[in-house]
């Protein structure tokens, strides 16, 4: 049995990049599409104090959103470079909670 997908949390961090070299092979040997899941902490408590139009929530989602984008970037650079099939989405919460919201539909 081979595995057709794989979803993986992926973070701005260089730690991140390190662990994401593995799961690449893996999904070249495999054949697999890999999915990088980008989660956006802290924006619910900020939101639910300040409201989603307040200057302090766009100024954190405007940060994470830079971050993010850099991320993405490097992810599919990456995959691309591995010749694997890579996706990307982005979701609002904890990273534990974003990541099994996710995997119920990847």
């Amino acid at each position: 049995m081979s595995i057709k997908s794989l979803l993986v949390h992926v973070e701005a961090s260089h730690r991140a990049r390190q662990e994401l070299a593995p799961v690449l092979g893996l999904a070249r040997d495999q054949q697999a599409k890999v999915t990088g899941l980008f989660p956006i902490a802290g924006l619910e408590p900020i939101a639910a104090f300040y409201g989603e139009r307040s200057a302090t929530y766009r100024t954190r989602l405007a940060e994470a959103q830079t971050g993010l984008q850099d991320t993405e970037r490097w992810f599919l650079e990456e995959a691309k470079k591995q010749s694997v099939e890579a996706d990307w989405l982005t979701g609002e919460g904890d990273a534990a909670s974003v990541t099994t919201m996710a995997s119920r539909y990847f």
